[in-house]
């Protein structure tokens, strides 16, 4: 494209953190969600899954992104019941009953106890949601009062 000047180093500077966040409880907005399959030689659907995207979105750690799997399938037992109530955990937490597609819930916010999952076989230590609850929004202060509070208005 003409006209258009672009310095690669400006990218290449940006630093990414990785680590986790510590452990705690942090108000949470669903950004993504990712629908994940897997299909066997013929073609057809053998696995399915979807990945969860939050972002922290107060605090010191605003910003930062966390990650969550839904397994619709058995790799270990238990894990479609996992599953299951994991996700009706979260959508009682952003207050939605029923739903028909996962994108749906893109944009609610929820808070979450966040703890740090050692990592094995060679991955690193991550996030993990333990508990969600419905947000609770901190109560403003009380306004100022101004030279026409008596008139009510």
């Amino acid at each position: 494209m003409e006209g258009y000047q672009f310095d690669s180093a400006f990218v290449a500077n940006e630093t990414q953190d990785y680590r986790p966040i510590p452990e705690d409880r942090y108000v949470l907005r669903i950004t993504e969600t990712r629908p994940k399959e897997v299909r066997d030689e013929s073609g057809n659907l053998v696995k399915s899954s979807v990945q969860f995207v939050y972002e922290v979105v107060e605090g010191e750690y605003a910003g930062r992104l966390i990650f969550e799997n839904f397994y619709f399938y058995g790799v270990k037992p238990g894990a479609i019941d996992r599953a299951r109530n994991n996700l009706s955990r979260l959508m009682n937490a952003v207050g939605i009953k029923t739903m028909t597609n996962t994108n749906q819930l893109i944009g609610y916010e929820f808070e979450a106890l966040v703890v740090v999952r050692k990592g094995n076989e060679g991955f690193s230590d991550s996030n993990e949601i333990s508990r969600r609850y419905a947000r609770t929004v901190k109560e403003e202060s009380e306004p100022a009062a101004s030279e026409n509070s008596e008139l009510g208005w």
